[in-house]
């Protein structure tokens, strides 16, 4: 294999990017690729049993990673964080709390470093920097055992050069090149059902299910809007419909896949089989349509922005986010519903809280119950307190439940009817 020249990533850019996705899914993986030297896989199946906290390393096959001070208070806190729900495995989704696939976290690492004007770094250059900085510090055999690469191949890979801060490498992604491929199957501009599906499912995150019920009334070709989803590769996807609407014209008033013969929506189970011929005719046959959907949606700046406000603020209006964000209030609107089908959102009366500050509405009935059975009677901030809400939204909660007429108020008290 000819060799390259290994694309380092800026380091103010990745610090400013991991001080942005912080402990989301992807921010947790970039820092186990850059900082650890972690390819895809190793991060997909890492477990906090492999992180040794009192040696201040890492346990990954045969090999011993140390992992820096700063590091080691990070992955403690996120550690601690989940102490209510646990996790095995170190990176999961953060709307299932399951484990994501390798495809997944590549995809999201990828698109997070675009969005960063890192356009020409992938996951695997993270770990060849992380290589590359080792070797500042260490001789060949130390980072041979902590790259796990044996030191013959370590050299015949790497051709360092401090002086230039660039290496010579040989080595090839497997990552990669399913990318690669993919944008291929793209780039042919077929407009197939298959190759429109897999363009959707790459490019803008969407399911299965959501693929096929996608009706050309939820794209907005103008603001470079598919289903409510923005962004640079959501905007490769509204340039490919638009070239797809030119061709079919007449399809404007109904669904964007439609089956060839019948002009009807197509049935899922059909669609997947296509994508899957495509799929493995293109030199790709380990992937599906359902497996090519990210299981976590790469950070969304406007979602994340919206977070940042809600963390900050414990809560916030519609108004109150128009007004910070300087977005109107379609966007936002369609952001905050999206948020809150991923469980990240909690709206109670007209101000919107991230889920995980709140109780749910299910167990308020549950929780005010046990606690008046216990006490009797009890004020409006207690029962604040109790419900993590504020004392406006804990009124507008219980004058439910006083009209639901299982709950009295006496003066400035509530007890159980």
């Amino acid at each position: 294999m000819p060799l390259t020249v290994l694309n380092r990533p800026d380091p103010d850019a990745m610090n400013e990017l991991l001080n942005y996705c912080y402990d989301s899914m992807v921010g947790v993986a970039l820092r186990l690729a850059w900082y650890m030297g972690l390819i895809a896989s190793e991060i997909a199946n890492v477990k906090w049993e492999a992180f040794d906290w009192q040696k201040s390393e890492l346990h990954v096959g045969n090999r011993t990673i140390p992992v820096s001070r700063e590091q080691l208070y990070f992955f403690d806190a996120i550690y601690h964080e989940r102490e209510a729900k646990p996790t095995d495995y170190v990176v999961v989704s953060s709307n299932t709390r399951r484990p994501v696939t390798r495809q997944s976290i590549s995809r999201a690492a990828r698109e997070a470093m675009d969005s960063y004007n890192m356009t020409s770094v992938r996951l695997i250059d993270l770990r060849h920097d992380f290589i590359l900085r080792q070797l500042e510090q260490k001789d060949w055999s130390t980072v041979s055992r902590i790259a796990g690469v044996e030191l013959r191949t370590l050299k015949e890979c790497y051709d360092f050069n401090p002086e230039s801060g660039k290496s010579l490498h040989k080595v090839e992604s497997e990552d990669l090149e399913v990318d690669k491929k993919i944008d291929a199957i793209i780039d042919r501009r077929t407009m197939s059902p298959a190759e429109t599906a897999i363009m959707l499912s790459w490019y803008v995150g969407l399911s299965r299910e959501e693929i096929v019920a996608l009706t050309w009334d939820k794209v907005d070709l103008d603001k470079g809007m598919i289903s409510g989803h923005m962004g640079d590769h959501s905007k490769r996807a509204v340039n490919y419909l638009m070239e797809l609407k030119k061709r079919h014209p007449k399809c404007l008033d109904c669904n964007v896949i439609v089956g060839k013969r019948t002009e009807q929506e197509i049935d899922p189970d059909l669609l997947s089989k296509q994508v899957k011929a495509l799929l493995v005719r293109s030199g790709i046959d380990h992937l599906t349509l359902r497996s090519l959907c990210r299981n976590d949606r790469v950070v969304n700046p406007r979602e994340e922005e919206i977070a940042a406000i809600l963390v900050r603020e414990r809560s916030a209006l519609m108004e109150e986010l128009q007004l910070q964000l300087g977005a109107n209030a379609k966007i936002i609107r369609s952001s905050l519903h999206r948020m809150m089908e991923a469980g990240r959102v909690t709206k109670i009366g007209r101000r919107y809280y991230l889920s995980e500050e709140t109780v749910s509405k299910d167990t308020y009935r549950e929780l005010l119950t046990q606690y008046l059975l216990e006490h009797e009677k009890a004020r409006r901030g207690e029962l604040a307190t109790l419900l993590n809400l504020n004392p406006k939204q804990c009124l507008h909660a219980l004058e439910g439940f006083i009209r639901d007429g299982w709950l009295i108020r006496v003066g400035k008290t509530y007890s159980l009817k």
